[in-house]
């Protein structure tokens, strides 16, 4: 708890934080192991972080960011002015850079070469010449072996350095900017150990040939996000190729965060994801199909055993049809359902055998009907119930309407 504390000391007073971002750090450090980043979060929320306002970004209020840096003294240190180059602690870590462009390109050179040592690089600098902060890019790569956190703006540079490759340590890259990319460098496949790649703004044409080779052996939990993505139909079929292309190998928790794609890459599949127990889909909004849940193996005894599924969460997808054979796996243990589509009263009625189940949300206005029998099979381990619906149509015998009163009492 302390040393995830103590970084938040690499940004200037009044910054605003985001949940996701802070845990993704934090694990990239080592500080605390993925499933644990979100309660740590909530941890500090209580203690040290402040809401900034409506939106989902925190603060450190002034007395408890003096105590970060008094935690943190030696290992973090923030260049705010020219004058701090001077000031930076020998036994530095983590260091950032806010001078609002009043530092050159050939001091952010000099600030790596005579610290090597540095973890953490932060450089929310912005230079208009790509001739002259190409060069710092490629330093950084070059002279930082040990750098696990790497956050920086492209400003106007249009193509990434091979050297990236040197950064096998490198955990959590950040890149900032409006950019488009033909590709990467063919070396990236050579960062075996990143855990995240932020973007935010850029777009990459093309991946290099082998880019996810990674160790299938450590790998199991994937999360993609898109933001600020184009709407033409060359933005789409990128995005698509993109997800096709993506490692899935071992995978147990998939989540897939505002995706444009019409389709699913092929590899949505339980055979192919036959590790898999948790599955996310958020604001995937042009996703017709999700044929994960029509089995490959119909009437077969393999099609019982192919799934390990325990998590199913669908939020905003309102264009999935789920009109035809869905196949629920027996393992699922909670669901969430907002918004998840149409033909939602079949899917619905396709709950059998769920007798693990402890958890069960779904809010949906297209819902018209639940089945008494989903109540009578499937309430056997329920926990929690959580249903917001609109019944449109009444319901057509007595058993419906006596599943309809459970429903309003135990919801």
């Amino acid at each position: 708890m302390k040393r995830c504390f103590s970084i938040c000391a690499l940004y200037p007073k009044d910054h605003r934080f985001e949940k996701e971002f802070l845990a993704d750090i934090w694990v990239a450090q080592g500080y605390v192991e993925a499933e644990d980043a979100s309660s740590c979060f909530d941890d500090l929320v209580n203690r040290s972080f402040q809401k900034a306002d409506l939106s989902d970004k925190y603060v450190i209020h002034d007395l408890m960011h003096d105590t970060a840096q008094l935690v943190s003294e030696g290992e973090c240190f923030i260049i705010q002015h020219v004058s701090d180059l001077a000031k930076i602690p020998s036994n530095v870590r983590h260091l950032s850079i806010f001078t609002n462009g009043n530092i050159s390109c050939t001091e952010l050179e000099s600030i790596c070469t005579q610290n090597k040592k540095l973890l953490s690089l932060v450089c929310n600098e912005s230079y208009r010449s790509s001739k002259h902060f190409a060069p710092v890019i490629d330093c950084w790569f070059k002279e930082l072996p040990n750098i696990r956190v790497l956050i920086f703006n492209l400003s106007t540079v249009r193509k990434l350095p091979e050297s990236i490759g040197n950064s096998k340590h490198l955990r959590y890259l950040g890149l900032f900017g409006s950019s488009t990319f033909k590709t990467l460098p063919s070396s990236v496949s050579c960062m075996y150990h990143v855990q995240t790649m932020k973007a935010n703004g850029c777009k990459f044409k093309r991946y290099p040939q082998d880019e996810f080779i990674y160790n299938k052996d450590n790998f199991d939990r994937q999360r993609l996000r898109w933001t600020q993505v184009g709407t033409s139909d060359e933005d789409l079929q990128m995005m698509e190729e993109h997800i096709e292309w993506l490692p899935h190998w071992n995978l147990q928790h998939l989540a897939i965060d505002s995706y444009r794609g019409k389709s699913c890459p092929s590899w949505l599949r339980p055979d192919c994801l036959k590790m898999l127990t948790s599955l996310e889909l958020i604001s995937c909004k042009n996703i017709q199909s999700l044929s994960f849940f029509g089995p490959p193996f119909p009437d077969s005894e393999e099609s019982k055993n192919i799934y390990h599924l325990e998590v199913l969460h669908i939020r905003r997808c309102p264009n999935i049809n789920w009109q035809g054979l869905v196949t629920l796996p027996s393992s699922l243990r909670r669901i969430t359902l907002v918004n998840f589509g149409r033909s939602t009263d079949h899917f619905v009625s396709c709950f059998h055998d769920l007798t693990l189940l402890t958890y069960l949300k779904i809010q949906c206005e297209l819902l018209t009907l639940i089945p008494l029998q989903v109540w009578i099979s499937n309430l056997q381990s329920l926990e929690y119930l959580w249903v917001c619906q609109n019944l449109l149509q009444p319901p057509r015998s007595p058993f419906q309407l006596f599943g309809l009163y459970i429903l309003m009492t135990l919801g």
